[in-house]
């Protein structure tokens, strides 16, 4: 070899070491994108997954909520019946409700 042939091999060596370190930087990231963007997939999908498990769930919670299903409960499964008039009526005269208010007032001036 001559003397003009060595500083000629250790760029063209130079050179290949810089691609290969920038091809392998270039690899590197590449993956690391895809790992990133499958992550976001799985993680909207996670996110579809439970938004819809929070309607299915409102939807039930609106459906066992109805006046209609809460009685019809009662009347088949707790055997409970509807009761059509009161049990107990309470009738209290308007003057008695008067006296006792101005006892109040008295009382706490």
């Amino acid at each position: 070899m001559s003397k003009s042939a060595k500083p000629l091999i250790f760029y063209i060596l130079f050179l290949l070491v810089v691609i290969t370190v920038f091809f392998i930087a270039v690899v590197i990231t590449k993956i690391s994108y895809d790992e990133t963007v499958k992550t976001k997939d799985e993680a909207l999908r996670k996110l579809k997954i439970e938004n819809q498990k929070m309607v299915s769930l409102q939807a039930e919670y609106q459906d066992v909520t109805t006046e209609d299903k809460i009685i019809s409960i009662a009347f088949t499964q707790l055997g409970m019946i509807k009761r059509i008039e009161p049990t107990v009526v309470l009738t209290v005269s308007k003057v008695k409700i008067q006296e006792l208010q101005e006892e109040l007032i008295n009382k706490y001036e």
